[in-house]
């Protein structure tokens, strides 16, 4: 659902007095539906290296139309790469507000130096205090050759 307000007809069935059942007449109310909490990463793609082991930042961007409480994080590795920590708390953010995550990265000395898309998601809790899961969208990660010291 698109955030907008939708109609809805309601009706009331009930028992009278006399046992007998009665529908009321049709009335149309508006109801209220919010746009859904998306969010993207604003950070430039991220460079690492064969055999090396960093503490990357990524960038992240509420662009829905609600705060997004207690938001938190998770990217999701995948070889060549392994994590410790692939978890952050980003807190509460507001539409158009930005946090900053800090993931272990741990890239396998055999890695191409390529591009690689890592899987991101964030959860937080709604308006209502319901547990919410973002849509997955990508944390860019460049590869770049390994430094070798020759003789």
């Amino acid at each position: 659902a698109g955030n907008q307000t939708y109609p809805v007809d309601v009706v009331v069935s009930y028992e009278n007095r006399d046992g007998e059942m009665v529908t009321s007449a049709s009335d149309t109310v508006g109801v209220p539906v919010l746009g859904k909490l998306t969010f993207v990463v604003i950070s430039d793609p991220v460079s690492v290296s064969p055999g090396s082991e960093n503490t990357i930042a990524v960038q992240y961007r509420n662009t829905g139309t609600q705060t997004a409480f207690h938001a938190q994080a998770r990217l999701s590795v995948v070889d060549p790469f392994t994590s410790s920590d692939n978890n952050a708390y980003l807190g509460d953010l507001k539409p158009g507000d930005t946090a900053t995550a800090h993931f272990r990265l741990i890239t396998d000395g055999a890695a191409p130096a390529q591009d690689h898309a890592l899987d991101t998601e964030v959860r937080f809790r709604d308006a209502l205090d319901n547990s919410q899961v973002s849509d997955t969208f990508k944390v860019d990660i460049r590869g770049t050759p390994s430094l070798q010291c020759g003789r």
